[in-house]
């Protein structure tokens, strides 16, 4: 959803007017972010394909609308945003969030029609019970928030004395090459237990069937042990496909001829007396590239750019290496999360994080801290830098260094 010429005046004025209205509240954020790019990667020569702006600023404000009733509530929600770049190009759009009417049936069932978000899992960096998958991993460690466009649908849930029943029916682009929705239809079981939960999904995707559960439970009052798994019968990772041109190979992305994935979290959530906490957790991804599968990425991606300096083939060639980095992040096998939490000092609440690649020993790092002005307004600060040999996904990140700075209003 796009919307032209939107200023952040604009975008004041139309909250203040709302203020009159009851049940309407709202959260302004201005913040900017400065990059540090890579001059030359493997992927990105001479940073020229895929281009990292130097600075990057943004003001937004989310209006939000609530009505409730004996048996039914009403929520709107949206984003919007204007922003510009180094080059002072300039953008306005508008993203909505979660707006739906909820209609309590009974004591015990609801149904939920729509735009909403579908959240689940109990780990902090990944979540592979959730069936509609979501590219962006650990968006909550950044000082601007992620804004999230919500999906159409509805859900029917009914609940009992030890959890819930839900059905959904989602529409959700669940295949990375194009931009095309469908509707996926996912069953799931929620349940609670004396010290945690459980839960079960199976969903009808786009991509095929999924399976996914989750669990997690606490041990006295310090300690917190969370597990995700889940089976996709299609992957989300795409893989190099050739074509002989005649005077040179083409390299198209495309999905994975393999069927049958498995996934794995397992973590744990610790505080200690001092308030200090501490979130660890291994995830594992079977559709990720292997060590055989880099070494022919590698193979591929070494002909393209020896194409694109030949002047062969030039639109293809520099199209698949831009299109590398959709790969990053999801990238290989098994990773490691680390995140360290400090207790609230002088108002200030601040957080260390590594996100650690076990199969080429790259990493995202970062740092984080939020200062409480009032009970209404905060500043943040972020700091993130991605770093690994040459041929690694920590390389190929095209920004090394992120600092990103924001202040945040509560109306």
């Amino acid at each position: 959803m796009r919307m032209s010429h939107l200023t952040p005046l604009a975008l004041g004025a139309i909250v203040l007017s709302c203020q009159a209205l009851a049940d309407v509240s709202a959260t302004a954020e201005i913040g900017c972010v400065y990059n540090s790019a890579r001059g030359d990667t493997l992927i990105n020569p001479n940073g020229g394909l895929v281009v990292v702006d130097d600075r990057f600023c943004e003001a937004s404000i989310n209006p939000q609308f609530y009505v409730s009733g004996n048996r039914y509530e009403i929520q709107a929600s949206t984003w919007l945003r204007a922003s510009e770049n180094s080059a002072d190009e300039q953008r306005s759009d508008a993203i909505l969030g979660e707006t739906y009417f909820n209609w309590l049936l009974n004591d015990n069932a609801q149904l939920k029609l729509g735009w909403f978000n579908h959240e689940a899992g109990s780990g902090y960096a990944w979540n592979p019970s959730n069936p509609f998958f979501d590219i962006r991993l650990n968006e909550r460690d950044q000082a601007i928030g992620f804004k999230r466009e919500a999906n159409m649908g509805a859900t029917f849930s009914l609940t009992d004395e030890k959890g819930e029943w839900e059905v959904k029916a989602l529409e959700f682009d669940s295949d990375l090459m194009d931009d095309s929705v469908d509707f996926n239809l996912s069953l799931s079981r929620h349940q609670y237990l004396s010290s945690g939960e459980w839960s079960a999904t199976v969903a009808s995707l786009e991509g095929g069937l999924f399976v996914g559960a989750n669990f997690a439970t606490t041990i006295g009052n310090k300690l917190e042990l969370h597990l995700e798994a889940a089976y996709r019968e299609q992957s989300r990772s795409l893989r190099p496909n050739q074509i002989n041109a005649g005077v040179g190979i083409i390299e198209i992305f495309g999905p994975s001829q393999d069927s049958g994935f498995f996934s794995g979290l397992l973590g744990m959530q610790y505080t200690f007396d001092n308030g200090i906490n501490i979130i660890a957790e291994y995830f594992h991804q079977q559709e990720g590239y292997s060590d055989a599968e880099v070494r022919s990425l590698l193979t591929s991606i070494n002909q393209q750019r020896t194409q694109l300096e030949q002047g062969v083939l030039v639109g293809p060639s520099s199209g698949f290496l831009a299109s590398t980095h959709q790969l990053l992040r999801l990238f290989r096998q098994d990773y490691v999360f680390l995140r360290a939490s400090f207790p609230t000092t002088y108002s200030v609440d601040s957080s260390v994080f590594i996100r650690h690649n076990l199969d080429d020993s790259s990493f995202v790092s970062g740092i984080n801290a939020e200062a409480f002005i009032s009970d209404k307004h905060a500043l943040k600060l972020s700091l993130q830098y991605s770093d690994g040999d040459s041929i690694t996904e920590g390389f190929w990140v095209p920004n090394r260094l992120s600092l990103t700075g924001s202040i945040q209003f509560q109306f």
